[in-house]
């Protein structure tokens, strides 16, 4: 019986190797699957898309590989090397053609160039997939993230997903910089609840997210982190941005983000963050020496008693919105307050300062690029100064200042530069069908 079973199984063994042997003969070569690939992009995305080789293989394990994607855009989205590896276990017991992992090497991805891709997808189409094949992981390396404004952030990361497209676990890294920057989500169980750790500017903002779905509302996500000791200088040069303030951050933030897709939960995500800053320091400019100065020298830093703020970050169709409200920052000799919307690297802004103790009260106005930031106040105010401090080199000034004061309306709608979207702010809680 051994014997009768060994020659058999030996028999079907070289008919499957004879199988594959002729399969392959006949299989296209890797020209022909670029032109069937090319023609299918052609045919399926709004945006042209040219290959630059293709490469297959079914052993020592199946994987098509894609080299130098391109998007035909002023901005492109370029994928260096993108290798598919389907799953032969789910295609031998059911049947079925699955991508066990996507493995991408080398990518610029412009966000301006990823809205020609969008188009509305039907409700309910279950996600992750790449054109209805299950999608179970995917690797990124060596990938750029281009924001609008131009500037380029490494990221890598690696997503596993379950059933119902529901992430299992996600983390992404920014490699290159110290202190660690890093953004990790595991779903807890079956529950649609994820918990999230967050190391940023040597610090951390962990927390939970949730996910709700209804017929009416479509998918709404909302949680909260709890930002420690987050060091906004370093955290802001983590994401290659240069921050004006420098010290710990600690508060609470809020996460909100709705939509029919997963892209839009993307692109409607909001955070809004209540934050008190310990040790706190506007850089670069030396508000005391100015006050004493009339301006004349602002050169340094500013160490600050307290700073308080409450910044609302959403994410729009156009871009990024940011609005700082309830900015309250006490130093030694003047406490300013004020609100700013910031787009586009461009920032409005206005608020009171107080000095000598309170005693002057002058309001300004903040425009202009984020990098060179033009700071004025109303005409009366200057007037008033100047030529009180020529009579009287102290008690003028504070009249002065107080009489241009009188004319600055304090209900003023909230300024914001040019262009920026309407804020339409996404919801922080789930909402009632």
């Amino acid at each position: 019986m051994n014997r009768a079973v060994r020659i058999v199984l030996a028999i079907a063994t070289l008919v499957i190797i004879g199988g594959v042997v002729a399969g392959i003969a006949l299989l296209p070569d890797d020209e022909e699957v670029r032109l069937r690939l090319s023609a299918e992009l052609q045919r399926r995305s709004p945006v042209h898309i040219t290959l630059g080789s293709v490469h297959w293989r079914l052993l020592p394990t199946p994987a098509l590989t894609v080299t130098n994607i391109r998007s035909r855009q002023p901005e492109p989205v370029v994928i260096e090397r993108l290798t598919a590896y389907p799953g032969l276990r789910a295609f031998l017991l059911r049947g079925r053609l699955e991508i066990d992992r996507l493995q991408i090497d080398g990518a610029r991805i412009p966000t301006a160039s990823l809205r020609a891709f969008r188009r509305e997808e039907p409700a309910g189409r279950p996600a992750p997939s790449v054109d209805g094949i299950p999608l179970h992981s995917v690797r990124f390396r060596n990938l750029i993230w281009i924001s609008r404004t131009g500037v380029g952030l490494p990221l890598e990361g690696d997503i596993d997903f379950q059933r119902q497209w529901r992430p299992g676990s996600v983390r992404v890294r920014r490699p290159g910089f110290t202190p660690a920057t890093t953004l990790d989500l595991v779903r807890s169980g079956r529950l649609d609840e994820w918990r999230v750790t967050v190391a940023l500017g040597g610090g951390s903002a962990d927390g939970s997210v949730r996910l709700t779905e209804t017929a009416e509302r479509g998918l709404q996500v909302t949680g909260e982190l709890a930002p420690r000791n987050i060091d906004v200088a370093v955290a802001a040069a983590s994401l290659k941005r240069r921050s004006p303030i420098g010290g710990k951050a600690n508060g609470r933030t809020r996460v909100g983000a709705a939509g029919r897709t997963a892209g839009d939960l993307g692109s409607s995500l909001r955070l809004r963050s209540e934050v008190k800053v310990a040790a706190a320091q506007i850089l670069r400019i030396d508000v005391d020496h100015a006050i004493r100065t009339l301006g004349r020298e602002r050169a340094g830093t500013t160490r600050l008693k307290s700073l308080d703020a409450v910044m609302d970050i959403q994410n729009t169709p156009e871009g990024t919105v940011t609005r700082y409200r309830e900015i309250v920052a006490v130093g030694d000799t003047f406490t300013a307050t004020g609100d700013a919307t910031v787009f586009n690297r461009r920032v409005e802004g206005e608020g009171k300062i107080k000095v000598l103790k309170d005693a002057v009260e002058i309001p300004f106005h903040v425009s202009g690029p984020t990098r060179k930031v033009d700071v004025s106040v109303p005409p009366g105010v200057v007037a008033g100064a100047v030529a009180g401090t020529l009579l009287f080199p102290v008690v003028g000034t504070v009249v002065g200042a107080k009489i241009g004061a009188a004319a600055h309306d304090p209900d003023a709608a909230p300024a914001a530069p040019p262009g920026t979207p309407q804020f339409v702010p996404t919801p922080l809680s789930v909402q009632a069908p």
